[in-house]
């Protein structure tokens, strides 16, 4: 079975954005049974829904479809907000939801980056292990994620992105890497690896030998037990297709057998097992 750890199903443009600015960034909205089509098409049998970005803390949709698609839709990771008060309360009701597998933090702006230093990711995590065992954060910092890993044992994190951006030069991916490794042996930590074409070189086009490159040298490292395959469709636009972006990890001919189907659905699946809430 393949699991897509990362799609975003979303039914129309949030409310106060540009649409001509949105439709080159994030692409035209994909309803679920659009993006279903699509990951129908190259064989995914289920997809985990991770609300968008631009869509802030409104998780409606995500859970719309997850209860029109239970079939195919395992869960959802859902958008929460740390910096208002009531924190328990407002988490407690959020992952009420039926679909909630997990919450999710982006920190990828510098007045968020403040919340893991100023004690706003702390008091969060606290209360995530009573309520949201799991909890996917993008912070695109790996030595400051792992230190935010080992302040909090009994959360389980899936790093966005394995904490990449955008087309990454050589450069800003040699500085990367220096902290990637300790970041993906934390016991508690599974790295997605959902942006690896799009965090190629500006300019560099499918089959992306330097993303290769970088993925096996990572996969050296920490070993594909802490790996969680995802295609961050239909954001992966920006860099190539669908059906590329699962050639190219099915390209990955270093990985071994045994572990590919962890890596591609498996380990997925047992984390959401593992950290379903009570």
């Amino acid at each position: 079975m393949i699991v897509d750890c990362h799609v975003h199903t979303r039914a129309e443009f949030p409310p106060g954005y540009e649409r001509t600015e949105l439709e080159v960034l994030e692409g035209p909205p994909w309803p679920i049974d659009r993006l279903l089509e699509a990951t129908d098409a190259v064989g995914i049998d289920r997809v985990f829904q991770t609300t968008p970005g631009i869509m802030g803390y409104d998780n409606s949709y995500s859970f719309e479809a997850a209860a029109k698609r239970p079939d195919r839709v395992i869960g959802v990771l859902g958008y929460f907000d740390i910096t208002q008060p009531r924190l328990e309360e407002r988490l407690e009701a959020l992952m009420s939801e039926p679909s909630m597998s997990g919450v999710r933090i982006t920190m990828e702006e510098p007045e968020k980056e403040e919340w893991v230093t100023d004690g706003k990711l702390d008091a969060f995590l606290d209360l995530a292990p009573k309520y949201s065992p799991h909890v996917g954060i993008y912070l695109p910092d790996p030595k400051a994620l792992a230190s935010v890993a080992r302040r909090h044992p009994d959360v389980v994190i899936t790093a966005d992105h394995s904490t990449f951006t955008l087309f990454m030069t050589n450069e800003q991916w040699d500085r990367h890497w220096v902290h990637l490794p300790e970041l993906g042996r934390e016991p508690n930590v599974f790295l997605k690896t959902t942006l690896f074409p799009e965090s190629a070189p500006p300019g560099e086009k499918f089959p992306f030998p330097t993303s290769r490159e970088r993925f096996r040298r990572l996969y050296e490292e920490i070993g594909g037990g802490r790996m969680i395959w995802g295609s961050h469709f239909p954001n992966c636009h920006r860099a190539c297709t669908l059906p590329q972006s699962l050639e190219f990890f099915r390209s990955l001919d270093f990985i071994g057998r045994d572990e590919l189907p962890n890596i591609m659905g498996g380990t997925l699946l047992a984390l959401l097992e593992r950290t379903r809430p009570s």
